[in-house]
């Protein structure tokens, strides 16, 4: 899967001052398993949001960089688990904002009905 989109915001920190966000997301799913059950995911994204250039944040550009893998066991067609790791970068060209690097590891139960 690759997919791009663009679509313009309103800033939640500064009054009226609106932004463009372009973003790239590519994903892969693949079949470990002869039964089908057990499926590797690997993904990302990368996002550029560019501010307007008037107000508070005249010409800020922040960049966000995402990216995961995941083991998926579909134990039942409605109960599987996963184990993933995601990875996030953000960088930010306003001085007032702190950039920052984020890693996690989440493990889940899904039950469907």
């Amino acid at each position: 899967m690759l997919s791009y989109s663009r679509h313009s915001s309103v800033s939640v920190q500064a009054i009226s001052q609106s932004y463009a966000s372009d973003i790239v997301t590519a994903g892969l799913d693949r079949v470990l398993s002869s039964d089908g059950k057990l499926v590797a995911r690997l993904g990302g994204n990368f996002q550029n949001d560019v501010y307007e250039n008037l107000g508070t944040y005249a010409g800020r550009n922040d960049k966000s960089y995402r990216a995961n893998v995941a083991l998926i066991y579909n134990i039942q067609l409605w109960l599987s688990t996963s184990v993933t790791y995601e990875f996030e970068k953000f960088v930010s060209s306003a001085s007032t904002i702190i950039d920052y690097d984020v890693n996690r590891v989440t493990v889940r139960v899904s039950v469907g009905y």
